[in-house]
């Protein structure tokens, strides 16, 4: 009895030993197979987790940059700029007073041929005088002009001193009163690119008269010609900006035209050489005549319609 008991106790420790022998072997396969699966799921997973990772850091990156060129950019430019033209800028009417503008010249002959008059021009050219040609029934070679009647009688007084006989010529250029409908800022460009014209051949005189006086060289001359230039495309330059936006423009578009004429008479200007004063000089003069009968021809044609 006592033997048997005994056995049956060997018999339990030994189940025992099977049994943790039995858990350590499970334990170590379930950790073993537990790493390959880890690492197989690993390698096929992750780089799909990676890739959708990377999708999405992308498309917030995108919706960042979105918005960042968003709030760099603003709104639509155009669409506000059509918003202000449209409502917020009050448009006014006002009628536009072009005063008449008179040049008086020294007329030095009148020829009925043409090719009379081109031989005359090319000799005073050479002497300091403008030698424009006026095509008035008769072809006159117009030697200088002034917006004073006083300036051009003394150079008549003058020359008729030196037995040069002359004759006072007028270019009579139009007023005219002009109902313009626009912003207020536009009006009062219309209305300073109609005072430009007398203004600078104002500043053409200036320069004539002190260049003759050898008061100035002929450099100085020049930088003061380039600077006249300068200030009449900026004027054009502003005007096309307002013709851009603005519905009735036929005044704008025919102030530009005139306005790049005049610019091309000054181009035409700068490209001759200012160290001979003299012939520089006669260059002045007749540009002078030139702009302002760009001017008046746009004026008479202003009346005329």
């Amino acid at each position: 009895m006592r033997y048997s008991r005994i056995r049956k106790k060997k018999r339990q420790r030994g189940y025992a030993r099977l049994f943790m022998i039995g858990l350590i072997l499970f334990a170590i396969i379930y950790v073993v197979s537990a790493g390959a699966i880890g690492k197989f799921l690993s390698n096929k997973i992750a780089p799909k987790l990676k890739g959708m990772g990377e999708a999405q850091e992308e498309d917030v990156q995108s919706e960042e940059d979105k918005m960042q060129d968003s709030m760099a950019n603003g709104p639509d430019t155009a669409k506000i700029s059509d918003k202000k033209e449209s409502g917020n800028v009050k448009k006014i009417s006002e009628t536009i007073r072009v005063a008449p503008l008179t040049i008086y010249t020294i007329q030095m002959a009148a020829f009925s041929a043409e090719e009379n008059a081109k031989e005359f021009v090319r000799e005073i050219q050479e002497r300091g005088a403008g030698g424009y040609i006026v095509n008035d029934k008769f072809f006159r070679v117009i030697a200088v002009g002034y917006l004073d009647e006083n300036d051009t009688n003394k150079v008549r007084e003058q020359l008729k001193d030196d037995n040069i006989e002359c004759e006072i010529y007028r270019i009579s250029c139009p007023g005219a009163n002009m109902q313009v409908t626009a912003s207020a800022e536009k009006i009062q460009g219309i209305k300073d690119a109609y005072s430009l014209w007398e203004a600078k051949l104002r500043e053409l005189e200036d320069i004539i008269k002190r260049l003759d006086n050898q008061d100035i060289e002929g450099e100085v001359a020049y930088d003061r010609i380039k600077s006249i230039r300068s200030d009449m495309e900026k004027e054009l330059n502003k005007l096309k900006d307002y013709r851009a936006v603005e519905e009735s423009s036929s005044i704008l578009a025919g102030l530009e035209e005139i306005l790049e004429q005049g610019i091309q008479s000054f181009d035409r200007l700068l490209d001759e050489n200012y160290l001979n004063k003299v012939v520089f000089s006669a260059k002045i003069k007749y540009t002078y005549i030139d702009v302002a009968y760009i001017y008046k021809s746009y004026m008479d044609s202003i009346v005329k319609t």
